[in-house]
């Protein structure tokens, strides 16, 4: 009887570790109601946010916090307005979720913190340019690239076409604002206001651009008084600075 007692004693010392580790595994592979919830929340604000054309954004992770509860089900049907005024491509979001009733007045207001990930257009080189190039339209490509690869800077569309390049640009690379000039505020053959600056002493003369030019640029200038060719330097619309 003792031996049969201490048979059973020694296989439940066996099975019941085993059968406590199998309870354990099977409550963390089981997903939670909140966790459920979560994933419901996050489809339905997705396919809202589908409907943002630049940048694309989808959530990846609802962060833990007080605003969700306040997400009740019956939201789950109503139409939202996701504002996206605090987008972190690197971190922690929020998003501002408006509710508004049939009348359009604002019913629910939800500051839900997210991760997200972002994708913005960005002009890309289509081949390689070199400096100098003025940019034409076949000379690059949009596309839709993972925000937080991105530096800051990025040339928009309208800043790129027609500019010329202060720096090559090797095919596939996306093109920032650094690597173009800055807008040419002065012409070759525009009548130039010189402006003349030593110790005490500043002096307004006349002439004719000989080169084009951006503010800070050093650019050839014809004085139309000395008939002589001048160096200086663009400050503003039409205007060049000389220092002594």
């Amino acid at each position: 009887m003792l031996d049969r007692l201490f048979k059973i004693f020694l296989l439940v010392l066996v099975v019941l570790p085993l059968w406590l580790t199998i309870i354990a595994i099977a409550d963390e592979t089981t997903p939670s109601e909140s966790d459920y919830q979560i994933n419901i929340w996050k489809e339905r604000l997705n396919k809202e946010l589908l409907n943002v054309s630049d940048p694309k954004v989808q959530i990846t992770e609802i962060l833990p916090s007080a605003e969700f509860s306040k997400l009740t089900p019956d939201l789950l049907e109503k139409s939202v307005r996701i504002d996206l005024a605090q987008v972190n491509i690197r971190g922690a979001s929020k998003l501002g979720l408006k509710y508004l009733d049939q009348e359009g007045r604002l019913e629910q207001l939800v500051y839900l913190p997210v991760k997200l990930f972002v994708q913005r257009q960005v002009p890309v080189a289509a081949r390689d340019l070199s400096r100098g190039e003025v940019v034409t339209v076949s000379d690059y490509e949009m596309k839709w690239m993972d925000a937080s690869l991105l530096a800051s800077g990025v040339a928009k569309e309208s800043e790129v076409r027609d500019s010329q390049l202060r720096s090559p640009v090797a095919t596939n690379k996306v093109i920032y604002r650094n690597k173009l000039q800055s807008e040419r505020i002065v012409a070759k053959g525009d009548q130039i206001q010189i402006k003349v600056v030593g110790r005490g002493v500043s002096v307004i003369a006349s002439g004719i651009a000989q080169e084009a030019g951006s503010v800070g640029d050093t650019i050839k200038i014809l004085n139309t008084d000395s008939k002589r060719e001048i160096y200086a330097v663009v400050s503003g619309p039409k205007m060049a600075e000389v220092r002594l």
